[in-house]
């Protein structure tokens, strides 16, 4: 087993170069003998190759010297990849930490990578982002780069500036890493702390952004390491996140307890809704645990569940996956129903064909064998051409020095349209409101109202009330409309459903320790 990574580089304000840290866990009935190594890189500090053994349910760790990150003094080639071989199925996690910044990641195996990524930035572009890309051989990389309106977005390699202004290639689709072998893609933030965000009721952490895993790449067992930095202290406060089948949780051990035990133990009450839909059958925990053990999580049964690592380091909290379940499935032929997301002719692509159209579209030479949706149906989307809208009081318990105070439509065109915006009262007033234009495709359009528009605003607070405050759009073809509610300290963000798919039953649901209206 193998894997391949570099590490980032961590700017600070005062930095303490500290060594980076890789922890390889072994969940596996047998000794895991590990290999970390980074030949092609060499400096007095950095030892290499590393040894070392990893007994069964354990993790070790192997710390490296901070001149192994890649900074932009190493411009925009280096090589200081690190290698990681192991004779048995492991797990790797990777740290990176300075004063005031913790990041952790879930490092993938070699095996897993591919030639297409998606790659994601800040926009617009105030804090410095980088990525890098991680070969085992030479190979040519292609970079697209989108092209957006009003917003020039750049990639810097060898000291030129490639953008949709100036392309390196440009077909309008989002930023994609496309290479001619196998490679990795890493990307990380480039930015000093400048302030501690409130993470929690009282824990000053800025907080931290992970991947969640896919529910069909859930594990039933995984391993938490002994989060311990390279000076011989543990990281602050670790937590670990889970979140399996409430019938699943009698037989979902953390090490030696149980998980229904422990959340009898500590008294932890289930509040959940008793219906029985998906989200009532998931159970979902947090539990503090101790920096300085390793633990194997695992189902007695091999049932699925998700695993995240959470905590803080010097205010900076950290959270990652314990792992993932890569391992490939076995296909079997099926029938094809029109979109149904399933890959029925067993060709590695989901919902390719046309149906009806009397072409081969992915030219294996069957027609019709996996089938993508040509219409949609009459519910499920939020797509339409008649709306109904109504927004809700927004009430805050400051108001002496409101700066904010807006109500928006968004309205996003697929095909050239003509929109009709109406309000048989607007501003409460009796006045209606009347907008009538012509849509372009692909475009959003930005509508902005009044907040006397608001449902409960003077007398009608604290009662109930018929009103006739309800913003009609109508279109020629089908569009999304997306509504903001601001206030100061409040912003509230809607999806808008057509009235296609409005019901005549639903169900409301309310907090029951909400103490206001």
């Amino acid at each position: 087993m193998e894997f391949r990574l570099v590490f980032m580089d961590n700017i600070v304000d005062y930095p303490l170069n500290r060594d980076v840290d890789l922890y390889m866990c072994n969940s596996q009935p047998m000794t895991a003998n590990v290999t970390v190594e980074h030949s092609y890189f060499t400096h007095p500090s950095c030892l290499s190759p590393q040894t070392v053994i990893v007994p069964p349910d354990d993790c070790q760790r192997v710390s490296i010297c901070s001149e192994i990150r890649h900074t932009y003094i190493d411009g925009s080639l280096s090589r200081k990849v690190v290698v990681i071989s192991s004779n048995s199925s492991i797990s790797v996690h990777g740290f990176n930490v300075e004063k005031f910044s913790a990041d952790s990641f879930l490092v993938l195996p070699w095996s897993l990578a591919s030639r297409v990524y998606y790659v994601m930035s800040y926009s617009p572009q105030s804090i410095q982002t980088q990525f890098a890309v991680v070969t085992a051989e030479v190979t040519k990389i292609r970079v697209v780069i989108p092209d957006r309106v009003n917003e020039t977005i750049y990639v810097d390699y060898k000291g030129i500036r490639y953008s949709n202004a100036v392309p390196l290639y440009l077909n309008g689709e989002s930023p994609a890493i496309i290479t001619a072998a196998p490679a990795s893609v890493l990307i990380g933030v480039v930015v000093r702390s400048q302030d501690s965000r409130q993470v929690g009721e009282s824990d000053p952490a800025d907080p931290s952004f992970y991947f969640l895993p896919s529910s069909d790449s859930l594990a039933s067992e995984y391993m938490l390491p002994s989060f311990i930095d390279a000076d011989g202290k543990t990281y602050s406060k670790p937590c670990l996140l889970l979140v399996c089948q409430r019938k699943d949780a009698k037989d979902l051990f953390i090490g030696e307890d149980n998980l229904s035990d422990l959340l009898e133990a500590n008294s932890v009450s289930d509040n959940i809704g008793s219906d029985n839909s998906s989200l009532d059958r998931l159970l979902k925990v947090t539990l503090r645990v101790d920096p300085s053990l390793v633990y194997k999580i695992y189902h007695k049964y091999n049932k699925k569940f998700m695993a995240i690592a959470y905590g803080a380091s010097d205010r900076e909290s950290y959270a990652s996956a314990l792992g993932y379940d890569f391992l490939p499935r076995p296909c079997q032929m099926s029938v094809t129903t029109e979109g149904d997301g399933v890959d029925n002719d067993c060709d590695g692509s989901v919902d390719e064909e046309i149906c009806g159209n009397g072409k081969d579209d992915d030219g294996d030479k069957l027609l019709d064998e996996d089938c993508l949706r040509t219409e949609q149906p009459a519910s499920g989307y939020a797509t339409g051409t008649d709306f109904a809208i109504v927004f809700m009081s927004n009430v805050v318990r400051d108001v002496r020095s409101i700066s904010i105070d807006e109500m928006e439509l968004y309205v996003a065109t697929e095909s050239k349209s003509y929109l009709n915006i109406t309000s048989p009262s607007y501003e409460g007033d009796g006045a209606p409101f009347i907008i009538n234009r012509t849509a372009d495709p692909d475009t959003v359009y930005q509508i902005r109202l009044s907040p006397k528009m608001r449902l409960s605003t003077g007398t009608e607070i604290g009662r109930s009330v018929i009103s006739s405050k309800v913003i009609r759009v109508t279109s020629t073809s089908d569009i999304v409309v997306y509504g903001i509610n601001k206030q100061q300290f409040s912003t509230d963000g809607f999806l808008a459903l057509p009235t296609s798919v409005t019901g005549k039953q639903h169900s409301a649901y309310f907090l029951n320790t909400y103490s206001r209206n």
